[in-house]
């Protein structure tokens, strides 16, 4: 693999196939592809050519609607995740777009959100999302149940100032885009098993 360019699809505007900011994409193990296509508030499937299926939501706040949707991951089962950032919550669909429950709010708590921007499947029966605007990263049950959380506003290891991405490699380590302080952050589960619940102290920064 050297990066040579293979293809392209989508134009400005709110047709099929077309976006108004697309900020996340992720693809299923049925080879779709799953694009949040944020200002036209819905998620757009493509196949691997780039050829457009269906798609779901529109404005609002009811199931299976958006408020920009900037993020969006699947997981094993290819259900999919949507990060819905101005309605602070958390939708789950299945690989065809069918509402299956939601959750989260306004909030600082637990399982409460400030603007829910990303997400990452973490293997077994977890989802890590971005919560953006309260500088850090909660990880949940795929269901929903809240397992733990890591992170708070600042610039020493391991805070953040408004974590945009989150990464998880074959080995369970977390990598968070840390945007306004223009670095990434690596973070090892100690002892993680993607199977088994993280508490919070088993959480710690490596900078390697």
């Amino acid at each position: 693999m050297n990066g040579d360019f293979v293809r392209k699809w989508g134009s400005y505007g709110s047709g099929q196939g077309q976006f108004q900011e697309p900020r996340n994409l992720a693809v299923g193990p049925n080879d779709l592809v799953y694009v949040a296509d944020s200002w036209n508030h819905r998620i757009q499937v493509f196949n691997m050519q780039g050829n457009y299926q269906f798609e779901w939501g529109g404005n609002g706040s009811g199931q299976g609607q958006f408020n920009y949707v900037t993020g969006v991951a699947t997981d094993a089962s290819g259900n999919v995740y949507c990060g819905d950032a101005d309605n602070n919550r958390v939708q789950k669909f299945d690989a065809d777009g069918n509402y299956i429950t939601e959750w989260g709010s306004y909030g600082g708590g637990q399982g409460q959100f400030d603007r829910p921007y990303s997400l990452e499947y973490g293997g077994g029966q977890y989802i890590f999302v971005i919560d953006e605007w309260n500088h850090r990263v909660q990880k949940f049950r795929l269901g929903g149940a809240f397992v733990t959380m890591f992170g708070s506003e600042g610039s020493g290891q391991g805070q953040f100032q408004y974590p945009h991405d989150v990464v998880i490699d074959g080995s369970g380590d977390v990598f968070v885009v840390d945007e306004w302080n223009h670095r990434v952050q690596k973070f090892v589960l100690v002892g993680h098993d993607s199977i088994e619940p993280v508490s919070f102290g088993e959480i710690k920064a490596s900078f390697k």
